[in-house]
């Protein structure tokens, strides 16, 4: 078979369908296909894929079996470099070596410094961009084991936030020392860093910490007007502070001058997973509270682990920005709990102590040559969509048994926490994950077969999240599947209890049942309007809201429907509706909003009209369901103001149901319906040559 470019660009239409032709294309042509003639770096990638990687991939997993027997046995391992291959790193191949790290002498590399710099900058612009106003102080969570990988990313960005610059011997490229960046020549105000080292950080590079120490020691030095150089306006009055409760003149400069705390000497972690996975805490202030227990300890030139909580709750509690950078993509923030534990736990100390949530950046390493910086909140959100409810990675996790069902549950902790921490997860991320995992029943029975305990957690962790207010699931089914389903079959508790005791058992359990059940139904009965959204990209989103108000009409309601976008031809519900005009007042505005051939002030005037029309049926309580068909479509191309849409829906009267269709619906809308379905197209007629047939299309 041969691959040409008409095949390979069949039906793409986003950036993800080009993703997934390009890696069926490659997974292709590593199996064997022949690629065109013209594709002569095709064919030299593939030159190297056959005669190197290919064969060294192959020898790693018997070397990995050989070695580990070999070392059982006390037999010598042969040495190797360490690194991520995915990073071009093909030395570190095969594995199964006994591999040793790197110079910690030559860290950060140029190359590093590079990247780390343009990290810097790309943060800094990101945060102006967004606030308006240049970062002032910000907290950088560094890790030992990216660094080894990257040759020092992080501390290379943390200079370059402080207007520093490593300095190389030309002969061994290692660090000699730093230099200063000129404000001329940095064109910014320096930035304040305070540094969250990990354990391994702290074990394998103390000279980094000594690099870092000076140099922003050095800068709080400096004498340099105060909004251009905050480290040293706040290292100057913090020392004055000191001095003036009773510190000397040096205990007082070394203490304001700490920027790097970490975990007490020979401990590891951060505080938090302890407490996420008991349960054990009842407010954010507690999660801080751990986190500066665990993370106080001063690290530097001269301070070796000192225990300082007051400075490190002084330095977070005046922070603008939470950063943390990832180097590589073979694993994100949703399957590990260092994430939340480190970058969490800044960000909800924070919060506590100055009040207000820091911005939260998550900066994507990954490529070098295109370094990312995106809020943590944008990255949560693709990694929810990308993996997490992904139907490709949940089907591969069947392969995998209790491992597999294990990966579902521990990342549903993990979104837990950075609910909990940061708030970057939304209710309908839970929504998103509750319906893949659980409301699925060919994964939900996965996870029970294989994991039976883990699934028990896993729908304790969803209550857990409803009953701390990070989870407000969209529909009654939700809750009445967390409330009847059944606990895994389990050995029983009640196995050990003597008669008398198992019936008070029963009786308490059956009583607390009955109870639940009594809420529950009191919600699905309460009378009250609901705000129900039917959006995606496949047919039936108004003909389902049609069916709503026929429903509607048929219990004596009167219904006000007003059509955003259909008002230059007829349609087969305005015919209907017509001949109820004692229950229903229809109005359509509008010519269809998106073509850009049209007269866009002409447009603009259109839905004006049509949203004024929609906002008096709205606010008129004789009305008792108002439809406003294709309001998304106005919202999209921002033909109405979205703010005064969302204040009018979120205030409307408690009687009324107010239904919304169209594509697209904007997140802000999502975040306050009551309901919101989603039309999946699987088959669309219209794109294979089908005719469009009137009371279909038209």
């Amino acid at each position: 078979m041969t691959l040409n470019a008409d095949t390979v660009l069949t039906d793409v239409r986003t950036n993800g369908d080009m993703v997934e032709v390009l890696e069926t294309l490659a997974a292709s042509l590593v199996s064997g296909t022949s690629p065109e003639p013209e594709w002569t770096a095709t064919k030299a990638v593939l030159q190297t894929v056959q005669t190197t990687i290919r064969p060294r991939l192959a020898a790693s997993g018997p070397n990995e079996i050989k070695a580990l027997i070999d070392g059982l046995d006390g037999k010598f391992i042969a040495p190797g470099p360490s690194g991520a291959p995915s990073r071009g790193r093909l030395d570190v191949l095969p594995t199964g070596r006994n591999f040793f790290s790197l110079d910690n002498r030559a860290v950060p590399t140029p190359t590093a410094w590079e990247l780390g710099r343009q990290s810097a900058e790309n943060t800094i612009l990101r945060h102006f961009q967004d606030h308006g106003v240049y970062l002032k102080s910000l907290a950088l969570s560094v890790w030992g084991t990216a660094n080894m990988r990257t040759g020092g990313d992080d501390i290379a960005q943390a200079l370059a936030f402080i207007g520093a610059k490593p300095k190389w011997d030309p002969s061994s490229l290692r660090v000699s020392g730093y230099e200063i960046i000129p404000l001329a020549r940095l064109g910014r105000p320096r930035i304040d860093v305070t540094l969250r080292i990990s354990g391994f950080f702290r074990d394998a590079f103390p000279a980094q910490i000594a690099l870092f120490d000076r140099a922003i020691r050095a800068i709080g030095a400096l004498d340099e007007p105060e909004d251009q150089n905050p480290v040293a306006a706040r290292m100057r009055t913090d020392a004055l502070g000191l001095m003036a409760s009773g510190s000397s003149e040096a205990d007082a400069a070394l203490a304001a001058g700490h920027r790097i705390f970490g975990s007490k000497p020979g401990a590891y972690g951060a505080g938090l997973q302890g407490l996420m996975d008991s349960g054990q805490w009842q407010t954010k202030a507690n999660l801080a509270d751990a986190f500066l227990n665990w993370g106080q300890y001063a690290y530097g030139v001269q301070a070796a682990g000192i225990p300082e909580r007051a400075r490190f709750a002084a330095r977070l509690s005046q922070i603008d920005a939470v950063v943390h950078n990832q180097d590589n993509r073979e694993h994100d923030l949703l399957d590990s709990d260092d994430y939340y534990q480190f970058e969490g736990g800044l960000a909800v100390t924070v919060e506590t102590l100055s009040g207000s949530q820091p911005a939260a950046y998550h900066n994507d390493h990954s490529r070098p040559e295109h370094v990312l910086t995106r809020t943590l909140t944008e990255e949560i959100a693709k990694v929810m969509r990308s993996r997490v409810v992904n139907p490709k990675w949940i089907n591969g996790l069947h392969r995998h048994g209790y491992k597999g069902a294990f990966e579902i549950i521990a990342t549903v902790d993990y979104m837990f926490a950075f609910a909990a921490t940061t708030g970057a997860v939304k209710t309908h991320h839970f929504d998103l994950a509750f319906e893949a995992f659980v409301e699925d029943e060919s994964t939900r029975d996965f996870i029970k077969k294989n994991n039976s305990f883990g699934y028990d957690e896993l729908l304790k962790k969803f209550r857990e999240a409803i009953t701390r207010g990070l989870w407000t699931p969209r529909s009654n089914s939700a809750y009445a599947l967390l409330e009847e389903t059944p606990m895994s079959d389990r050995p029983k508790k009640t196995d050990l209890m003597t008669e008398a005791e198992r019936d008070a058992y029963h009786a308490e359990k059956m009583r607390k049942k009955k109870e639940a059940r009594t809420r529950m139904l009191a919600t699905k009965t309460e009378e009250r309007g609901l705000l129900i959204v039917h959006t995606g990209k496949g047919k039936g989103k108004s003909t389902a809201a049609f069916g709503m108000v026929f429903r509607a009409i048929g219990h004596g309601f009167k219904v006000g429907v007003v059509q955003f976008v259909k008002g230059a031809w007829g349609t087969g519900e305005r015919d209907i509706l017509e001949k109820f005009q004692d229950f229903v007042t229809i109005r359509a505005m509008g010519e269809g909003f998106t073509w850009d051939t049209q007269d866009r002030q002409r447009d603009l005037a259109a839905a004006a009209a049509a949203w004024k029309q929609a906002k008096e049926m709205i606010a008129d309580p004789s009305y008792k369901m108002v439809l406003l068909d294709e309001l998304n479509i106005c919202l999209r191309y921002d033909y109405l103001p979205l703010e005064e849409v969302i204040e009018v829906l979120k205030n409307k009267p408690r009687d009324t149901h107010v239904i919304v269709t169209g594509r697209n619906a904007k997140d802000e809308l999502i975040e306050i319906a009551d309901l919101v379905t989603e039309m999946t197209e699987i088959k669309h007629p219209f794109r294979t040559g089908v005719k469009a047939q009137a009371g279909i299309e038209f």
